[in-house]
This record gives structure tokens, sequence and C-alpha cells, in this order.
């Protein structure tokens, strides 16, 4: 699940399902192996109020999202 911090970088849940709107498909990058929570995350980011949203796999690797779109990505294995 998601861990949910503040701007002020407290923790305030944690293992939380998160399952936001699907809109701006757009954006997805169809030649990348996605997963739900990588499409979570990025659908996630573009919400009111969300500052940033990250992942972290072994599979897919780190990837932070911001205003829908993808700012960082380093690959897994």
């Amino acid at each position: 699940g998601f861990h949910l911090i503040t701007k002020d970088w407290e923790l305030t849940d944690v293992a939380q399902y998160f399952s936001p709107p699907i809109y701006k498909e757009e954006l997805l990058d169809r030649n990348k192996r996605i997963g739900g929570r990588y499409a979570a995350a990025q659908f996630g980011s573009a919400i009111d109020g969300v500052l940033m949203i990250g992942i972290a796999t072994k599979g897919t690797g780190i990837a932070l999202f911001r205003n829908g779109c993808e700012i960082y990505y380093e690959g897994g294995v």
C-alpha cells in the first residue's frame, strides 16, 4: 500500500489502499511496462492537493510523479 506523508515529512498513514480517478490517460507511456501501483501513483499525483507521489519496486524501479507527469525514473531489475 501507499504511505502518506505531509509536506513537512510527517508520516500520517501506512499501507493505504489508493484508487484515484482514471483520467489523463494520454499521459501513460505505453512503451514502458507498468502495473497498477505505477498507474495509481501517476493518476493520483494529478489530484488537487497532492504534491507528489513516488513508488519504488524491485521490478519497476523508482518513479516520482507530479501533476500527472513522471518527473523522475530509475529502472529496476
